[in-house]
């Protein structure tokens, strides 16, 4: 009897046991631990293009007033005839206005006329109606760097001066004053150059010059 139990009683616990195994709970799953794909990022729609900025216009206060606005110099083409009388000197058209062409080398009365170190061949050209046109250094020995300057600086003042403009004296050309040899040479040139156009082949009256008297009216004759 005693044996019967204890084969009963180790079934059971045997049967407890197994039973005990299979209601454990199964093991948790182990997290995956591999990152998740990236999604790609949603393509950049492209930036509308800038649209150019439109153009200033220009401030008419800014504009240069051609009355003030400094002349520009003509040059004197290949094909300028040269004529020797009444004096030497070249003529030439351009854009339907005639011009004279006077080169300081060919006249006694200004091929003597010195700068700072030597006399300077200068060439000055008129329109008809005796304004300036044209002031150029046609060879001088003065420094390359200080004569470079005065053609820059100071040679434009005497283009576009009209036939009533003084260029020596009172109210005329100033000399340059870092040049005032060099720049007094050249007005003096250019004044003597201006008179012998002006005398012998425009025939206009230079300016500055006295007005001839009104002649005195005729005494009245006597009374009858």
């Amino acid at each position: 009897m005693k044996s019967t139990l204890t084969i009963i009683f180790c079934a059971l616990f045997a049967l407890a046991c197994s039973k005990k195994k299979d209601d454990a709970p199964a093991p948790a799953p182990t997290p995956d631990m591999t990152a998740p794909a990236m999604q790609p990022e949603p393509a950049m729609a492209p930036e509308p293009a800038m649209a150019p900025e439109p153009a200033m216009a220009p401030d008419p206060a800014m504009a240069p007033d051609p009355a003030t606005a400094p002349a520009k110099a003509i040059e004197i083409p290949a094909d300028a005839a040269v004529v020797e009388t009444p004096l030497w000197h070249q003529t030439f058209t351009l854009d339907g206005k005639k011009f004279v062409a006077l080169n300081s080398s060919k006249y006694k009365e200004s091929k003597d006329i010195k700068g700072y170190g030597a006399p300077l061949e200068l060439v000055v050209a008129f329109d008809e109606a005796g304004t300036i046109a044209l002031v150029k250094v046609a060879s001088h020995k003065e420094t390359p760097e200080f004569l470079e300057r005065v053609e820059k600086e100071w040679l434009p003042k005497l283009v576009g001066l009209t036939k009533d403009k003084l260029i020596l004296g009172e109210g005329g050309v100033d000399a340059l004053t870092e040049a005032t040899v060099s720049t007094d040479a050249i007005r003096k040139t250019v004044d003597e150059l201006r008179r012998l156009a002006f005398t012998q082949l425009l025939k206009l009256e230079l300016p500055g010059a006295p007005t001839a008297p009104a002649p005195a009216p005729a005494p009245a004759g006597p009374a009858k």
